[in-house]
């Protein structure tokens, strides 16, 4: 690791320490020989569907993401992005095996958000304000910004093939079997929710499409508060989208879908809403199955994993960010 940031960023690294938070990704605080800072990414190829369907066309995607990211803060000056600093080769990433890749990022003084935490109202309505603002960008930075179907869920292949197999005996680790009867209790309710999800994009399809850039993930766990206001860290989901696929999470009775009409002027579809609530259970459902059907250990990473579906199929409908039923 140390070795690697000094070959590909020239960060002669003198402290790091491990932070223990986020998921298909490990995390350090690191501080360089000058005196500086830098929080330091480790993706793992092997968990980010939504970037492709192997670890060449992750890292791809992955490269892609985090250099929109950096376009959208130098060249369209949204200063609460937290992009990647190039390593000496111009390259957001740079990969250190196989399976993982590393990235450095401007270290945020601040207080990170959780997953599943409500916001205070004044932060709910500068994070709208940031979203506004992202969504308005019309510059050649968007050039750079990965181009999305509205109608994938990524790896519903993963989770298709699992409920067609949910006879058989499933031996990948410890949580295997387990997972393997969550599915077959509630495999009806994955099967509707997979069917609602393909009327919702039919009907979707056939409609007037704005794409913008979306976030695709602003929950308050990519929310840092700093001293100079909130930053939205996470860009590997940054795509040009329609405006829903970042306001769904807000989509909670609390009246923000309104306060963001108001604030732009653009009007809010309730049916995608409905259709990117859908494709975010459904991704992060066939993620942690497809983790849990492969070999496994009984680790921290396999128990959040098994947690996570559990969480997902207690609910008869997936839920903004505010609501507890639904954290991971």
């Amino acid at each position: 690791m140390i070795r690697a940031l000094a070959t590909h960023w020239q960060l002669n690294v003198v402290a790091l320490s491990f932070v223990p938070q986020g998921g298909g990704a490990y995390h350090w605080a690191a501080r360089a020989e000058d005196g500086r800072d830098w929080f330091v990414t480790c993706d793992d190829l092997d968990t980010k569907p939504w970037l492709g369907p192997d670890r060449t066309s992750v890292l791809t995607g992955l490269n892609a993401a985090y250099g929109a990211a950096r376009s959208l803060r130098e060249t369209a000056g949204l200063a609460f992005v937290v992009a990647p600093v190039p390593t000496v080769a111009g390259d957001p990433t740079a990969r250190l095996d196989a399976r993982h890749s590393l990235a450095v990022l401007p270290y945020v003084d601040g207080a990170a958000g959780h997953w599943g935490e409500p916001l205070a109202p004044d932060e709910r309505r500068r994070l709208l304000e940031l979203l506004a603002e992202l969504h308005g960008v019309r510059s050649a930075s968007t050039a750079q910004v990965p181009a999305r179907r509205s109608t994938d869920v990524a790896g519903r292949h993963h989770l298709e093939t699992a409920l067609g197999q949910l006879g058989q005996v499933w031996d990948g680790g410890p949580y295997a079997e387990p997972v393997r009867g969550q599915l077959r209790t509630a495999g009806g309710l994955v099967t509707r929710w997979l069917g609602e999800y393909d009327d919702m994009a039919s009907h979707l399809e056939a409609s007037a499409l704005r794409r913008v850039v979306t976030h695709g993930e602003p929950h308050p766990g990519n929310v840092i508060r700093g001293t100079d206001g909130l930053s939205l860290i996470d860009w590997d989901t940054v795509a040009m989208d329609r405006a829903e696929r970042d306001l769904w999470m807000f989509d909670d009775g609390t009246g923000s879908v309104a306060a963001y009409e108001r604030l732009t002027g653009r009007s809010v579809d309730p049916r995608a809403l409905g259709l990117y609530r859908r494709a975010w259970a459904l991704s992060d459902l066939a993620a942690f199955v497809a983790r849990l059907r492969r070999p496994h250990a009984d680790d921290e990473d396999s128990r959040k994993a098994w947690d996570a579906v559990g969480s997902i199929l207690r609910c008869e409908e997936p839920r903004p960010f505010g609501a507890a039923a639904f954290e991971r």
